[in-house]
């Protein structure tokens, strides 16, 4: 019987989430700054920051937020490799595919969720965000090069749909 520990996907994936969290150190540590001086949580539910959008107060979701510039959408589903997601207003970079959108208001996006690319966004004006991107692409983490041989993600991430109550 193999252990998780002999499967080549699952070392690829350890070694490469690694590298994520190693690059969010900066990021990381004034995050928690920020907690230590003014009592901001690092991972923070959207309404946070969001405080009058419908979306959060009324549906619910499952979506959060590292600071103020890393919006994260969970894919709960096995088998998912498209998710429907809420984004709120701002300029986001799609984090797998380097697409960027200014959302006015929120609104609903299908967007490619294949293993080990969850649905996370980050926003475009924060320097340390722009530095994260620059890192993964570096440490080949990040691979936007050749994108249609490498999946099926030829959609546009911020391809509009029709808006939905849910996924």
């Amino acid at each position: 019987v193999k252990t998780a520990y002999e499967d080549g996907f699952v070392l690829d994936q350890l070694t490469r989430w690694s590298k994520v969290y190693k690059a969010l150190a900066s990021y990381r540590q004034n995050l928690l700054s920020e907690a230590s001086f003014q009592g901001w949580p690092v991972v923070r539910h959207p309404v946070l920051h969001y405080p009058t959008d419908k979306h959060f107060l009324e549906e619910g979701t499952s979506a959060f937020m590292l600071g103020t510039s890393m919006y994260v959408a969970p894919v709960m589903e096995p088998g998912v490799t498209t998710a429907r997601v809420y984004l709120p207003p701002g300029s986001w970079g799609h984090m797998w595919t380097g697409l960027t959108r200014t959302v006015k208001t929120g609104d609903y996006f299908d967007v490619p969720a294949p293993i080990g690319e969850p649905p996370v966004f980050y926003s475009i004006h924060c320097p340390h965000m722009n530095n994260l991107v620059w890192v993964l692409q570096e440490e080949g983490v990040i691979v936007t090069k050749n994108r249609e041989k490498k999946s099926n993600m030829l959609s546009n991430p911020f391809k509009k749909k029709d808006k939905l109550r849910a996924f």
